[in-house]
C-alpha cells in the first residue's frame, strides 16, 4: 500500500509494481535541486544546507562545473527512511 506524506499527499511507491506505476507517470529525469526542493516539499537552500553539511545523508549527483541532479527514486526511497509507522 503506499503511503502518504506530507501537505502534498504524495504517494511513496513501497512495493516493485507501485514504484513502476510510479515510473510510469513521473519519468525518470534527473531534477535540478529546485525541482528535488518543490517535488520534496522542502526549500531549495534546505537541500544546499543537507549536502554542504552532510547531514542528512540524501543522494545526489555531481555533474559538470559544480553542478548538482537527483533521481526521483532516491528521493522517494530518502523520504520513506524517514517515515515513522
Amino acid at each position: 500500500m503506499m503511503k502518504q506524506f506530507r501537505e502534498r499527499k504524495l504517494s511513496v511507491p513501497t512495493t516493485p509494481t507501485e514504484f513502476n506505476t510510479f515510473i510510469t507517470q513521473w519519468g525518470e529525469k534527473l531534477l535540478t535541486p529546485k525541482q528535488a526542493a518543490e517535488f520534496m516539499g522542502y526549500e531549495e537552500n534546505t537541500l544546499a544546507a543537507w549536502r554542504c553539511r552532510q547531514t542528512q545523508n540524501l543522494p545526489y549527483i555531481k555533474i559538470g562545473n559544480g553542478g548538482i541532479r537527483y533521481r526521483r527514486w532516491d528521493l522517494l526511497q530518502w523520504l520513506n527512511s524517514k517515515l515513522i509507522r
